[in-house]
C-alpha cells in the first residue's frame, strides 16, 4: 500500500528548460567541429546535474571535455540557460494534486536530476520545497535517475522501501521502469497520449487523476 509518492519534476510538475541546444547553439556555432551533441547529452547529466557547483564552473568544466576554454562562451552559455530555467512553469493542476494528495495523508517525495540553478529557480517561484517530505535532487546527492542509488538514498532519509513507495512521472525509463525494478511501485504520466509504452500501466494524463488510482 502506497505511503509515499514520489515525482518527478520537469515535464511532470513544471515545464522543462529550454531544449539543450538553444543553450548550446552558441558552442556549436563558434566550434562546429569540436561539439558532439550525444557527448553534451552525458555530460550534462555527469556535471551540471550531479555537482553541487555554479553553472558557469559546470558549463567550463563541459568545454574542457571538448578541449575548449573560452570565458566569453561560458557567460554567453550560462546567460541562455539561465534566462531558460527562468521561464519554467507549473502544469495548471500540480498544485491542486500535490494539495490533495497531502491531504489523503500521503507523504509527498521528489526525485529530480536537476542543476543547483534549475531547482532554485523553480523553489524560488513556487515554493515547491514546502510540498515535499523528501528530496532527492540530483546535484545534492550526486546521483542521477535511472541509477539505483537515487532510490535507495530517498529510502534512507523516508524510512520507506518497496510496495510502500509509487514513483511518477513522464520518464518510461527513470519513472517508471527505474523504481519498479527496485519493488517499488510506478505511474507513468503521458500528457499528450503519445501511448509510446502501451505496456506500462497504470498510466495517467493528468495529475489529478492520481487519488483515485492510488487510495
Amino acid at each position: 500500500m502506497t505511503k509515499l509518492i514520489c515525482f518527478d519534476l520537469w515535464e511532470t510538475l513544471a515545464t522543462e528548460p529550454s531544449t539543450f541546444e538553444y543553450c548550446w547553439e552558441p558552442f556549436a556555432n563558434k566550434y562546429p567541429t569540436k561539439i558532439s551533441w550525444p557527448k553534451i547529452h552525458e555530460l550534462i547529466a555527469e556535471i551540471l546535474q550531479k555537482k553541487d557547483q555554479s553553472t558557469d564552473r559546470s558549463i567550463a568544466e563541459i568545454l574542457k571535455n571538448f578541449g575548449v576554454t573560452d570565458d566569453t562562451l561560458v557567460l554567453e552559455i550560462k546567460k541562455r540557460w539561465e534566462y531558460s530555467c527562468d521561464q519554467v512553469t507549473l502544469f495548471l493542476e500540480t498544485i491542486e494534486a500535490l494539495t490533495n494528495l497531502r491531504g489523503a495523508g500521503f507523504k509527498l517525495g521528489l526525485i529530480t536530476n536537476t542543476s543547483r540553478y534549475g531547482w532554485k529557480t523553480a523553489n524560488r517561484k513556487f515554493s515547491l520545497g514546502s510540498y515535499f517530505d523528501y528530496m532527492a535532487l540530483s546535484f545534492e546527492c550526486g546521483h542521477i535517475k535511472p541509477e539505483q542509488d537515487i532510490f535507495e538514498f530517498i529510502e534512507r532519509k523516508s524510512g520507506f522501501s518497496g510496495s510502500d513507495i509509487t514513483m511518477v512521472g513522464d520518464s518510461y525509463k527513470s519513472d517508471f521502469q527505474a523504481p519498479r525494478e527496485r519493488g517499488w511501485g510506478s505511474i507513468l504520466l503521458d500528457r499528450f497520449k503519445a501511448n509510446k509504452y502501451p505496456e506500462a500501466e497504470p498510466i495517467v494524463q493528468n495529475l489529478l487523476e492520481l487519488k483515485s488510482i492510488l487510495l
